[in-house]
This record gives structure tokens, sequence and C-alpha cells, in this order.
């Protein structure tokens, strides 16, 4: 199963604003952007959900390797050693 289809079952019956709050620490509109695909999932978010859900570890590695991780790119100059 996928991170997300595993979150929303971690949900259960919960609303996404008590489950965002208590369970990965971000607000009800950031769950529905990460649910939708609309944002990525953030480092820290993925943090507190293997702290959480330690079961999960392989869903979310899975989830950085997959070629559907949305990369934020940034410019960056190396400079001789």
């Amino acid at each position: 199963m996928s991170l997300i289809a595993e979150l929303k079952a971690k949900q259960g019956d919960r609303s996404q604003q008590d489950f965002a709050a208590s369970e990965l620490g971000c607000s009800q509109a950031q769950l529905s952007r990460i649910y939708s695909g609309d944002k990525a999932i953030g480092v820290s978010v993925l943090k507190k959900i293997i702290r959480r859900y330690p079961e999960l570890e392989r869903e979310v590695i899975a989830f950085l390797l997959s070629d559907d991780m949305p990369i934020e790119h940034t410019s960056c100059t190396l400079m001789p050693v």
C-alpha cells in the first residue's frame, strides 16, 4: 500500500483536522494538500510519521525513492576545497 493510503487507513474515522494535529503535527489544510498530491510531504512530517508509526518505515522509504516524490529545485554553488 502507498504511504498516502496507509496514512488514510491510520486516520480511520477521525477528522482530518484531528488526525493532522494529533498524529502528524500539521494543519488539516496541509494534510488535505498532501492527500491530493498538491503538496509534498516535508522531511519533518516524514520523521513524525516514522516516530509515530515505525511500521510505516518501508512505505516512507519507498515514497522517498519513488519517481512520484516531488523535488524542490534549488541552485547551489560548489566551492573549491
